[in-house]
């Protein structure tokens, strides 16, 4: 048998998607979310603020210590594409797409991301002193169903594999994140309810989450309304652990 090159492929899957669209009136769906990602990459107390441990610009500038961090900085957050990313290129091209009603995506901002460039922003490198304002306008814009064109999906602040860290745990950084959200990213009042949707860091998951999950959903939001979490397990009996 012949084997199908890429190209044979792909035109045989997109052929029988449209027969399948022609023959059954429907429609094709898709979804579309950019993970964004820099971490903490110093792990050490600020020489600013000792409450907190160092971000993007104070570790590339003044550590403390003359071999660490070990990553090039500069070279990280100076990226062209990420300079882009990182403040407008979502954005730009949702805006290339507003004349189709339903259009939209989601976006994964995480907390370190944040706290890393509002640290450079603040700091007048590279990044503009209003860093979130496409991003929020983005944000703002909605479907003909009245739904942001731009959701923004919930995540653990600093990138917590879940299903290895104790459930309180990766509870605290969601919630982190949400924080750092609602004040830097989108100016929201604390406590405000945003996205549809909880993506896992390395969309890794443990049946022993699920409990959680629907206390997480019930207690802080709709972001796990469609997930498995939604129904309450069996075993909870009006009462769980992390109540």
């Amino acid at each position: 048998m012949r084997k199908l090159t890429s190209t044979s492929t792909l035109f045989l899957l997109t052929a029988l998607i449209a027969t399948n669209i022609s023959s059954a009136e429907d429609s094709v769906h898709m979804t579309y979310l950019w993970h964004m990602q820099q971490p903490i990459y110093w792990l050490a107390d600020s020489l600013i603020d000792g409450r907190t441990y160092q971000k993007a610009y104070e570790s590339m500038t003044d550590s403390g210590d003359p071999d660490h961090p070990q990553n090039d900085l500069a070279a990280i957050f100076g990226k062209a594409d990420r300079v882009d990313a990182y403040q407008y290129s979502p954005k730009n091209a949702i805006s290339s797409a507003l004349d189709l009603p339903n259009m939209g995506a989601s976006l994964n901002y995480p907390g370190d991301l944040i706290e890393n460039i509002k640290s450079l922003a603040d700091n007048g490198w590279t990044y503009s002193p209003q860093w979130y304002s496409a991003t929020r306008e983005a944000h703002g814009w909605q479907t003909s169903g009245g739904h942001p064109r731009l959701d923004i999906v919930n995540f653990s602040a600093h990138h917590i594999i879940p299903g290895l860290v104790p459930q309180e745990a990766l509870k605290k950084d969601i919630l982190v994140h949400q924080y750092l959200v609602n004040k830097y990213l989108l100016g929201n009042p604390e406590g405000t309810k945003f996205g549809g949707g909880y993506f896992p860091a390395e969309t890794c998951f443990s049946g022993s989450m699920r409990a959680y999950c629907y206390v997480l959903m019930s207690r802080y939001g709709r972001f796990l309304a469609k997930s498995k979490c939604a129904k309450r397990p069996k075993f909870m009996n009006g009462k769980n652990k992390y109540s």
